[in-house]
């Protein structure tokens, strides 16, 4: 729980971010929400499992609009990763 709270935190950063036209700190708030999704304790025979997380790839779409300039489509995707369980 304390990761979701956290990487929603970044989240809601990165889109003020975005909305203020600041691409590369809407970014390094994306990074950061992943990172801190990532960060999870697992039992260890787990540990190889990938993560399953739809947040995740809610991030990288965002991230992969924001290097293509779509502030539209980033603002979506990290709308999405908000609101994803």
């Amino acid at each position: 729980m304390e990761q979701t709270q956290g990487s929603r935190e970044w989240l809601k950063q990165a889109q003020d971010a975005l909305r203020a036209g600041q691409f590369g700190e809407a970014n390094e708030y994306l990074e950061r929400a992943t990172t801190r999704l990532l960060s999870r304790s697992t039992d260890p025979s787990r540990a190889g499992e990938p993560m399953q997380d739809n947040r995740l790839a809610h991030i990288v779409d965002a991230r992969q609009a924001l290097y293509r300039r779509d502030r539209r489509e980033a603002d979506r995707q990290i709308d999405m990763a908000i609101r994803a369980n």
